[in-house]
This record gives C-alpha cells, sequence and structure tokens, in this order.
C-alpha cells in the first residue's frame, strides 16, 4: 500500500514486476500477466479476475470453478450462449471473446468464482443456473464457509455465509447467475488442469 501511496505522492509512472497476485490486483491500473515470456492477457485488474481469457489466467488470480462444455446454441442478439457441461446446460451472458467469435460445436470453459457460486438447501425461485450435489467438505474461514459440492463427477468450489452452515454429505443446490459478475465463457480446446500447488 506504501508503494502505491507513493505512485500517487509522485505522480509517476512505474513498471512493478511481482509474482504476487495481491501486490499485482492493488498496485497496477493495468497488469500485463506473463507465462513463459510471452503476453497472455493484458488490462486492469478487475478484467483480469472478472473477464479470463484462458485457463492460465483464471487460475492465476484466485480460486475459480473452471467448467469445459461444447456450446449448444449463439443468441447474437441477446448476447447469451448456452453450452452442455459435465453438470448440465449451462446459460451465459459474460464472454472474454465477442459472441461472434462463438459457433455450435465450439470447446469452451466457463470461469466461476467461488463468491459467484450461491448455494441453497432447497431450489431458489429466481432463475439461475441450477445443479444438485451433496457437500463433500465444510470449511469454516471465518467470514465465510469454504465448501466443496459433488455434482455428478465434478466438484465445485462455493462460498457461504458463516450463518447458513451446511453439513458434510448434506445434499444442496448450486447455482449462479447467467451474468453475475465472476462468471466467464472463453474459447479453449481442452477442459482446464488446475496448475499444482
Amino acid at each position: 500500500i506504501e508503494i502505491k501511496e507513493l505512485q500517487t505522492r509522485l505522480k509517476c509512472t512505474s513498471v512493478y514486476v511481482t509474482h504476487d497476485q495481491a501486490e499485482a490486483m492493488v498496485l497496477g491500473d493495468r497488469i500485463i500477466l506473463l507465462d513463459s515470456g510471452k503476453v497472455r492477457q493484458q488490462g486492469k485488474p478487475t478484467e483480469l479476475y472478472q473477464l479470463p481469457n484462458s485457463c492460465f489466467s483464471a487460475f492465476f488470480f484466485g480460486v475459480t470453478n473452471l467448467i469445459h462444455g461444447k456450446v449448444k446454441s449463439v443468441e447474437s442478439e441477446s448476447q447469451r450462449l448456452l453450452l452442455a457441461s459435465p453438470i448440465g446446460d449451462i446459460r451465459v451472458a459474460r464472454m472474454s471473446n465477442p459472441i461472434s467469435d462463438f459457433k455450435i460445436g465450439d470447446d469452451v470453459n466457463v470461469s466461476v468464482r467461488g463468491g459467484s457460486m450461491n448455494i441453497f438447501k432447497d431450489t431458489p425461485a429466481e432463475p439461475l443456473n441450477l445443479f444438485y450435489g451433496k457437500i463433500e467438505k465444510a470449511i469454516y474461514l471465518g467470514d465465510y464457509f469454504d465448501y466443496e459440492v459433488k455434482v455428478g463427477d465434478v466438484v465445485l468450489r462455493c462460498e457461504g455465509g458463516p450463518d447458513h452452515k451446511y453439513e458434510v454429505g448434506q445434499k444442496v443446490c448450486v447455482g449462479f447467475a447467467e451474468s453475475a459478475s465472476g462468471i466467464c465463457c472463453f474459447k479453449e480446446e481442452s477442459a482446464c488442469v488446475p496448475p499444482a500447488a
């Protein structure tokens, strides 16, 4: 924070090289994300976090669920995609590519940040992408619970408020709005594999 205050006070442009994602988000007006010397994505911190253009970018900035799918339909007028995925159909309205770049049958990945994935005891009334599963892990982190929910063969990470505890083994419904921040669809040939810890 002191470096950011110094930049502001001196009104200077600076280049700061870091491997720390939090530092990059705090200090950068613009971030250039490199992988083996190649630019993978560049933009404002919010753009890189909310609209990753690859698996590498999505995983670099924190915990995310990456769900592989195929485009079932392209709704150009409403700027939406309908995807077939291992957990069921997914409707998305936030993409890192223009809608015109997507064609039926394209391989894509959807990044869903844990804070954008809602968890419910019962099916909610509002229209969401909804999936049914079972709590595999529940970790209390003070301000929230970090849950792992198994939907079919896919494990999804979700955050839940500290006042609504779900038990391991409990059946739940998880879901997300098609245009929520923290949801983004991007073209990529194969399913994403998380980097080794």
